[in-house]
């Protein structure tokens, strides 16, 4: 899915004008260094699906550096942030509806 960004942004001697996040194209592998460098960069508030979560997972998505998206005006970054989150929605709904369910563990 291509962000056409409302404001470019420049990091390292590189133009942005959109971002590429195939978010369809991540696996197992990058869920979990995505969650362990969340946890390494904000060890005592990393949240799941917390802002840093969904930035870093944007950034692995987009196959940039997570600190390109500093760069972003709010504006962009909300509009990344709401991709990553609705493209996950289904999924993170239908696990909160099973541990807020009556299973017994």
């Amino acid at each position: 899915m291509i962000i056409k960004l409302t404001k470019k942004i420049y990091h390292e001697d590189h133009e942005y004008e959109e971002l590429n996040l195939n978010l369809e194209g991540l696996n197992c592998f990058d869920l979990l260094q995505v969650e362990d460098l969340g946890r390494t960069l904000d060890k005592d508030r990393f949240q799941l699906w917390g802002t840093r979560h969904i930035m870093l997972l944007a950034a692995r998505a987009a196959g940039v550096q997570f600190t390109v998206l500093y760069e972003l005006s709010a504006k962009d970054f909300m509009t990344v942030q709401l991709a990553v989150v609705n493209f996950f929605s289904d999924i993170i709904s239908s696990a909160s509806q099973e541990i807020n369910s009556d299973v017994p563990f």
